[in-house]
């Protein structure tokens, strides 16, 4: 007391945002990152968020840490580029959401595992994506969306999708990658119609995509392949139903296409496969498009065996 007046000292209480079970007790922390360092190496660990974050640090997962991220259906808006950067194996559960309006939300490094099931991840500057991959990418399920190149998968990234959605405006899947893309589930779809954009963009000489389930659609192309392999075992490529001008087609190739079963088509105007250059071989499946407009359109080589059984 002073002067008769008493004199407070304020603190401010940080909350707890996030908890571990170590040793059979729960063990709470104020920072993401403590958390993600208080995993043992090598051992396989849960993180559950406690509350809605906005986060102005980035996270560094090391090699050697295995961990389950479980959003227990809180959100992270983050604040920083590249908000988490993996090196470890990493999985994202529990529904919940990512947002961020900066940049990346995550890079996936070489030799780095992530897995995602059942979150949400919303980049809304153009440019970024959710994903920069260049390990291997699992998606189960959940909403991946950003403006363009929602993920950018390049060097040896493979991606394996068997559920959820990946949305963009423009590129949902942008490979640059050596290795390989494979869809066997879920839904791959872009919505900006202008000629050169595509649900799936392949720019790559010795990568391969495979659509073995699942479907990719866009207003335009759903798959343009520059160069590299398109094949095709299932699943269904598709134009949406809208009014556009500009190349709607299901595959636009410029590189190889194999075709062994599934459905390659155009709903609206335009063509199932439009080849400029590349070569097609079909043995099974269905290209198709509406009345008026042909199915395959070739400038290329195109072979069509046809198997009877």
């Amino acid at each position: 007391m002073e002067n008769n007046n008493e004199v407070w000292t304020l603190t401010k209480q940080i909350p707890d945002i996030a908890s571990i079970t170590k040793d059979g007790k729960v063990v709470t922390y104020k920072k993401m990152q403590d958390a993600i360092d208080a995993c043992i190496d090598g051992e396989e660990t849960k993180i559950t968020v406690l509350r809605n974050q906005v986060s102005p640090e980035a996270l560094n997962i090391s090699k050697e840490k295995i961990i389950n991220i479980d959003m227990a259906g809180f959100s992270i808006t983050t604040l920083v580029n590249s908000y988490i950067n993996n090196n470890g194996n990493l999985t994202i559960e529990g529904g919940g959401t990512f947002i961020s309006s900066i940049g990346n939300i995550i890079t996936n490094n070489e030799g780095a595992n992530l897995k995602i099931y059942g979150s949400s991840f919303n980049v809304k500057k153009s440019g970024n994506s959710v994903v920069q991959n260049s390990g291997l990418l699992q998606i189960l399920s959940g909403n991946i969306s950003a403006v363009s190149k929602t993920i950018d998968n390049k060097g040896e990234g493979t991606i394996k999708m068997t559920g959820g959605t990946v949305n963009a405006s423009t590129y949902a899947i942008y490979n640059t990658s050596s290795s390989k893309v494979e869809i066997v589930g879920g839904t791959v779809q872009a919505t900006y119609y202008y000629e050169g954009y595509s649900a799936i963009y392949n720019n790559t000489e010795n990568g391969v995509v495979e659509i073995k389930g699942g479907l990719v659609t866009n207003q335009g192309k759903a798959i343009e392949n520059k160069k590299g392999t398109i094949k095709v075992t299932g699943g269904e490529i598709r134009t949406t139903q809208g009014d556009t001008r500009y190349s709607e087609c299901g595959i636009y190739n410029n590189g190889k296409v194999i075709i062994e079963d599934g459905k390659v088509a155009a709903l609206y105007r335009g063509s199932g496969i439009q080849n400029e250059g590349g070569t097609i071989e079909i043995t099974g499946g269905t290209v198709s498009a509406p009345e008026w407009y042909n199915s395959i359109i070739n400038r290329g080589t195109l072979e069509i065996i046809i198997i009877q059984h």
